[in-house]
């Protein structure tokens, strides 16, 4: 598998990233600003995921990494946002969404979890 993602700021008209299934350990998606699709399940992804640029997002699926935390834009741009899977990451509370996602996306389906 893949362990980065070096370029990926090239390709600012990427609307669909499945990165599954690798090596990564970060990602920078803050020029990808035409994402409305990503998958960057079972990594080691660390830290914040920030896809606060992302305004047309739909899915999201981030689950099985190490995340503590996922940057979201404003709500008024999530209003395709449809689905979000974030289980099994080290989020520091699952009860408290606001800690997790920094927005409110209160009509989404979520999927969250810690890791033991």
């Amino acid at each position: 598998g893949i362990s980065n993602l070096k370029g990926i700021e090239y390709f600012t008209s990427l609307t669909t990233l499945d990165a599954s299934n690798n090596k990564l350990t970060s990602v920078n998606l803050t020029k990808n600003t035409k994402l409305t699709s990503i998958n960057v399940s079972d990594n080691a992804l660390k830290g914040t995921l920030n896809l606060s640029r992302c305004t047309g997002m739909v899915a999201i699926l981030c689950s099985n990494n190490k995340l503590t935390k996922i940057a979201m834009p404003n709500i008024k741009y999530l209003k395709k946002l449809d689905y979000i899977n974030a289980s099994h990451n080290n989020f520091v509370s699952q009860a408290n969404r606001s800690s997790i996602i920094t927005t409110d996306c209160s009509s989404c389906e979520y999927e969250f979890s810690t890791t033991p």
